[in-house]
């Protein structure tokens, strides 16, 4: 159970901090959103996403940045680290 809610706080961290990076509502963010085809995001705007995480006290040094295609890749990718 504890990983369920894990996974929610990461979730609701991931969408709500994109959502306000990219200027739309949390609603229109889904896990199975591609950051490059859904979000047409380029790989410079998932950099500054990721420093604006960085920025929220989350250590994104483990994560690479081009293993990562999907919101949902990354809320799984947080929950499953323990360091951060």
């Amino acid at each position: 159970m504890q990983n369920v809610n894990k996974e929610n706080n990461w979730e609701d961290l991931v969408k709500n901090s994109l959502a306000e990076h990219l200027g739309t509502d949390v609603e229109d963010i889904s896990e199975t959103d591609s950051f490059f085809d859904d979000l047409n995001m380029r790989t410079t705007d998932l950099s500054d996403f990721f420093e604006v995480l960085t920025n929220k006290g989350i250590n994104m040094s483990k994560i690479n940045l081009s293993e990562i295609d999907t919101v949902g890749g990354l809320i799984e990718k947080l929950s499953s680290e323990e360091d951060f």
